[in-house]
């Protein structure tokens, strides 16, 4: 069931981007999977369906699992237009313990 936002900003997740490829920030084997003792930078993208412009976006991550350590956890978009996407200006980076094993998942906190 779609829901109509009214006369206001309305954002969802869009999609992610995972960078390990040892540019920039990151340091990793750029297979684009998280890997123990990886430095990651997170693109994630978000969707405005609402009827007006999203001014003065920005996001945090968050998470209570010790087997990350998040590096920068804020990230900005500025203006995302009604109906349009954006991405974060800044990465949001994130440290991969030893401790994960392959295939663990890491939670967000909410």
């Amino acid at each position: 069931m779609a829901v109509d936002p009214g006369l206001q900003a309305w954002l969802e997740w869009d999609s992610t981007i995972l960078d390990d490829d040892g540019e920039g920030a990151s340091v990793g084997d750029g297979d684009g999977m998280a890997d123990r003792g990886e430095s990651l930078q997170f693109v994630v993208r978000l969707r405005n369906i609402g009827h007006v412009a999203a001014e003065n976006v920005a996001a945090v991550l968050s998470t209570d699992d010790p087997r990350v350590e998040i590096l920068d956890a804020e990230a900005a978009y500025g203006v995302i237009d009604s109906m349009g996407n954006g991405a974060n200006g800044d990465d949001i980076l994130v440290r991969v313990t030893d401790a994960i094993s392959d295939g663990d998942v890491i939670p967000s906190a909410s």
